[in-house]
């Protein structure tokens, strides 16, 4: 994870959980446990305040989250009661795979040539039959947040079907666009057949 945006999750950890907990991507969620076997693994990847986790948890899914902020961390394992670690996506193995790999607006923050090599590596956790959901900022979002220093990626929703529908594999079951904190989200689902 890009270091000041790490350290940004890290000062700003409970303004940031405050204001993730009052959205609630239900639409996305629902479309993503719909294609999960029942009691199935579900990897948050970039879990956050921990407010998907425990809805996944309520749904009966064993549910495990990963998050680079260890101040996040800390705010996901008190709101979900889940296993949450603190690591970033490319030092993180699960102990086994998964039926799911979550990963909602959490791959924003990794440098857009980094993102193929680490999709792939998030797809090698997913057993045959799992599926991936990725949100992913519109193109016209990219750069650094002159704000608060944070690194943002940005493609267009042809370029995250290429990033994702070109994995070993992979059947891509849907795309859309959605709108949400003055930006365009590029959503899709796949399968790995």
């Amino acid at each position: 994870m890009h270091t000041p945006t790490r350290e940004f999750y890290n000062q700003n950890a409970d303004e940031y959980s405050d204001r993730t907990l009052a959205i609630d991507p239900a639409h996305e969620r629902e479309k993503f446990m719909a294609c999960l076997p029942e009691g199935g693994t579900v990897l948050d990847v970039g879990c956050g305040s921990g407010r998907d986790l425990k809805i996944f948890c309520q749904h009966g899914f064993d549910s495990i989250g990963v998050d680079g902020s260890e101040a996040m961390c800390t705010r996901a394992r008190m709101h979900s009661g889940c296993r949450v670690y603190n690591s970033t996506f490319e030092e993180f193995t699960p102990n086994r795979p998964v039926d799911g790999v979550w990963a909602m607006a959490s791959l924003v923050h990794t440098p857009e040539k980094d993102l193929p090599e680490l999709v792939q590596r998030l797809w090698s956790w997913i057993k045959p039959d799992g599926v991936m959901y990725a949100c992913l900022k519109d193109k016209n979002a990219a750069g650094i947040s002159g704000i608060d220093g944070r690194l943002f990626n940005g493609f267009t929703l042809d370029e995250v079907k290429h990033l994702f529908g070109n994995l070993a594999g992979a059947e891509v079951l849907e795309t859309w666009a959605s709108d949400g904190h003055n930006t365009t989200w590029q959503n899709i689902i796949l399968r790995k057949n």
